[in-house]
C-alpha cells in the first residue's frame, strides 16, 4: 500500500520535534514509518523538499483574520498564532524563512500579510518595515523564551539563590535590585513579557501609520 504524503509530514515533525532537524533523514524518517526509503521519493525527491512541506505544514497552522477594518488587532492575533506555533515546532524558528523554494501555503501566507498591510492603507515602505519588524520580534521572542532557564518568580528565585549566594550585594547592586523587586514577585511570568513588546510594537508601528495618513493629507491640500 503506497504511504501518503501527509503521513510522511506527521512523521518528519515528529522526529523534527524529538531530535531537532539535524537528526532528519530520508533513512531514519522511512525506519519510523516502517517502509522503504525509496518509498518516499515517490512524494519528495529529497530532505530539502521535506522541509519545504514543513514549513508549508507550519504556516499553514498560524490561525488569524486578516481584516484591514482592523489591522492592528489582526496583527495581533497572528503574532500570537505565529508564537504559539514556534512553541509546539521548536524546529520551525530558524527554518520557516530560509526556503528558496517556497510552497504554495507559506506564500500564500506572505501574500495575506502583504494584502493586510496593503489594504489598510499602509505604504509600500512601512509594509515592508512593519512586516520584517513585527517577525523579528516573533522568532527573536520564541528562541529566547525556549532558552531562558527561568519562567515564573519561583524558577528566578531558585536560581537566584544559587547564582548569588556567594556574591555581596555590591557585586552586582542592579541585578539583585531587580531580581527582590521585581523578577521574585508573586505573578511574575516571563512569557507575559511577549505581550508587553508586541504592544509596544503595534503602537510603534500605529503611530507610523498615522504620520504617513497625515502627511499624505497635507501634500494632497
Amino acid at each position: 500500500m503506497a504511504i501518503k504524503k501527509e503521513k510522511i509530514i506527521a512523521a518528519a515533525i515528529q522526529l523534527a520535534n524529538k531530535d531537532g532537524l539535524d537528526s532528519l533523514s530520508m533513512r531514519r524518517l522511512a525506519a519510523k514509518l516502517k517502509i522503504e526509503a525509496m518509498s518516499l521519493y515517490h512524494h519528495f525527491k529529497n530532505k530539502d523538499e521535506i522541509l519545504n512541506a514543513l514549513v508549508d505544514h507550519a504556516f499553514a497552522l498560524i490561525e488569524w483574520n486578516a481584516d484591514p477594518s482592523d489591522w492592528k488587532q489582526s496583527l495581533r492575533q497572528r503574532c500570537y498564532s505565529l508564537r504559539d506555533v514556534l512553541k509546539k515546532n521548536p524546529w520551525a524558528v530558524g527554518l520557516l524563512e530560509s526556503r528558496r523554494n517556497p510552497g504554495l501555503k507559506t506564500l500564500k501566507h506572505h501574500d495575506q500579510m502583504l494584502g493586510l498591510f496593503l489594504k489598510s492603507g499602509f505604504s509600500h515602505e512601512l509594509t515592508a518595515h512593519s512586516y520584517v519588524l513585527l517577525d523579528s520580534y516573533v522568532y527573536g521572542f520564541a528562541v529566547q523564551e525556549r532558552s531562558v532557564p527561568v519562567n515564573d518568580s519561583n524558577d528566578i528565585s531558585d536560581m537566584a539563590e544559587s547564582i548569588f549566594s556567594g556574591l555581596s550585594p555590591e557585586t552586582v547592586p542592579n541585578m539583585i535590585e531587580m531580581i527582590t523587586s521585581y523578577y521574585t514577585k508573586p505573578g511574575y511570568s516571563f512569557a507575559a513579557e511577549f505581550e508587553y513588546g508586541l504592544d509596544v510594537i503595534l503602537n510603534g508601528i500605529e503611530k507610523k501609520y498615522k504620520d504617513e495618513k497625515h502627511k499624505s493629507k497635507e501634500i494632497s491640500s
